[in-house]
């Protein structure tokens, strides 16, 4: 299971007349992490795993007096964004799960400690997971999982997977007696992530939108007002070609294939990245600092791939021919050497309103697109 925090690469401008969007970002925090004692760590339900309970016992029991206790957070995630909020600044867990689309908003407000690159082999992260925990040369989150926006496909049927738009379409007409594409297309159920994502896929950005909601909007899609729980099981039940997803959704079952979602030659990944990051307000920041280390060095990441289907924030880990998941996803990971990122800011619900009107007629993708422009950041 994992978060969805698709990020933003500094450097992709928001322009008026298309759909551009930037990450901007002036902070100061302290950087005193001293301090040794118990401490709080709040992560997502989807995260809260036996693996790193029991990789918390481990530490818990050769740390004894800087025993670590595991926080839930909400699921619902307006809720989950209104407690992490509380938590930056309240001192009450040492290290928070963060989306880091909102990294720069909370450091803006000096409610995260700087982490020290020194304490973490940063040469081994994807580029864009770094960039992501980044604001500057400061260094604000550590990496603790990944994802991306994949296309699985029933292996069984289709034995080379699409590489574009047009080539999916031409499968789906030669199979005329099974539904073609299920994709996350509600709002609050990806629909923003799910078109940032094929639009950089496919043409190396996301200033220019439109042809992308066009193509969910009008295509073969099937259930577009389905949850995605729906899209899920319809798929894995044997409905449907295609299924557009994050990784949470793969199958090591022989019957189904996964792949990077409709990666162009021009086409750039977009890459989630969930954070652990320090409170500014924290007690025990130096024992913070020291589990942070170990709970995102790489063993702890490979066994929570592993055991939880947790993507890890090592490429290198990919393709691991003793492990059938990691194995599974080198294909979908094989380009992100190159990915970039969504824009950050709390901006999710505002442009699924703007999508949805194109999915239900009230407006067309061209319109969306012009009204985008004045929700996204602008760096």
């Amino acid at each position: 299971m994992r978060t969805k925090a698709l990020l933003a690469l500094a450097g992709i401008a928001l322009a008026a007349s298309a759909c551009t969007m930037s990450r901007a970002a002036t902070v100061s925090a302290t950087s005193d992490l001293s301090g040794q004692g118990p401490i709080t760590v709040a992560v997502s339900e989807e995260h809260s795993t036996d693996t790193l309970r029991g990789q918390v016992e481990v530490w818990n029991s050769e740390h004894p007096d800087q025993a670590v206790t595991i926080s839930v957070l909400p699921t619902d995630d307006s809720e989950r964004y209104s407690q992490v909020r509380q938590d930056a600044h309240n001192g009450d867990n040492a290290i928070i799960e963060i989306d880091t689309a909102h990294l720069s908003e909370f450091a803006d407000m000096g409610w995260l400690s700087k982490i020290p690159t020194s304490a973490f082999d940063t040469a081994q992260f994807f580029s864009a997971s770094m960039s992501a925990t980044r604001i500057g040369n400061d260094m604000y989150a550590a990496p603790y999982a990944v994802d991306t926006l994949s296309l699985h496909y029933r292996k069984d049927l289709v034995p080379t997977p699409p590489e574009t738009w047009g080539e999916l379409t031409d499968i789906c007409a030669a199979h005329p007696e099974m539904s073609c594409l299920h994709a996350p297309v509600r709002p609050g159920e990806g629909l923003a992530e799910a078109v940032l994502s094929l639009a950089s896929a496919q043409t190396g950005g996301i200033r220019d939108l439109e042809p992308t909601v066009n193509q969910l909007a009008t295509g073969p899609l099937v259930g577009k007002d389905l949850p995605k729980s729906a899209h899920r099981a319809a798929f894995a039940n044997g409905d449907g070609l295609f299924l557009l997803d994050d990784i949470e959704a793969s199958s090591t079952s022989p019957q189904f294939g996964v792949t990077d979602a409709l990666l162009s030659p021009a086409g750039k990944p977009l890459l989630s990245v969930t954070g652990l990051a320090i409170p500014d307000s924290a007690f025990h920041k130096k024992t913070a600092l020291d589990f942070l280390t170990y709970i995102t060095d790489r063993a702890p990441a490979q066994a929570r791939a592993t055991n939880d289907g947790l993507p890890p924030a090592y490429p290198n880990l990919y393709g691991d021919t003793q492990d059938t998941y990691l194995a599974m996803l080198d294909n979908v990971f094989a380009e992100h050497s190159t990915a970039a990122s969504r824009p950050a800011g709390n901006w999710t619900t505002s442009v699924e309103h703007e999508l949805q009107q194109v999915f239900t007629g009230e407006q067309t993708a061209n319109d969306a697109c012009h009204a985008l422009a004045s929700l996204l950041p602008s760096g």
